[in-house]
């Protein structure tokens, strides 16, 4: 087993619970670390998991997210990634969003989920 890591993906987002959130969007980040049960055989990509495919189907769920909140938006990212390959035991996301609408000095919120599929490793 071992882990790969998708660091500080950037991208423009519309979710948030306020309309102007959904209309002009924000800046968000990414982190996600993924538990792996295979062993990389031969430098041959069908032995891992693609973190391109990873980093695609992440992508193209953030640009059509229109959900309020960063906790909803990690909790169907975890889905999609664990459901994309079955060597995929356990994922942590972070999600942080910035240029929030808070009255006051602030660089970020973050939310942090982990999930495990059932059965996985402990």
């Amino acid at each position: 087993m071992y882990t790969i890591t998708l660091n500080q993906m950037a991208f423009h987002s519309h979710i948030g619970v306020y309309p102007a959130e959904k209309e002009v969007g924000q800046d968000i980040t990414i982190d996600l670390a993924l538990e792996i049960a295979a062993e990389p055989i031969a430098d041959d990509l069908k032995t891992t998991v693609s973190y391109g495919d990873i980093y695609a189907k992440i992508r193209e769920h953030v640009e059509q997210a229109r959900v309020d909140l960063i906790e909803t938006l990690a909790q169907e990212l975890l889905t999609l990634t664990l459901q994309s390959d079955a060597r995929i035991l356990a994922a942590t996301i972070t999600i942080r969003k910035f240029g929030l609408p808070i009255d006051g000095v602030i660089d970020h919120a973050a939310v942090t989920l982990t999930h495990q599929q059932p059965g996985g490793a402990k």
